[in-house]
């Protein structure tokens, strides 16, 4: 039984949760009760046609899988930009991010 599926004890949220240290553990409310579960999100690749919005790769905060190549489309009517903020970047050796400019091999960032 992981620790997604039971309740855990307290003492828990001094420790890395369900064995992977670079997950966050819960909080205390109001009533001294807490709950420590993991949580992971994300995605590998879609199609992106909003406003603004966030990416986050395959399992965050957690480690991504290996052997994923993911591909995320940004489209924006021709009079838009798009302006891309990387607030936390991490890449295993030997993966790399590209941005391109579509319908060209023009590589927007090294």
């Amino acid at each position: 039984q992981n620790s997604a599926s039971r309740r855990l004890p307290i003492t828990d949220c001094t420790a890395p949760c369900g064995g992977d240290e670079s997950q966050f553990c819960g909080g205390q409310d109001g009533s001294q009760k807490m709950e420590v579960f993991e949580a992971a999100i994300g995605a590998c690749g879609g199609d992106v046609k909003t406003s603004e919005g966030v990416i986050y790769s395959p399992n965050f905060p957690g480690p991504y899988p290996l052997d994923q190549n993911c591909v995320w489309n940004i489209q924006v009517s021709s009079q838009n930009i798009i302006r891309i903020n990387i607030e936390l970047l991490d890449i295993s050796d030997g993966d790399s991010l590209t941005i391109t400019e579509y319908r060209s091999s023009r590589q927007l960032l090294p």
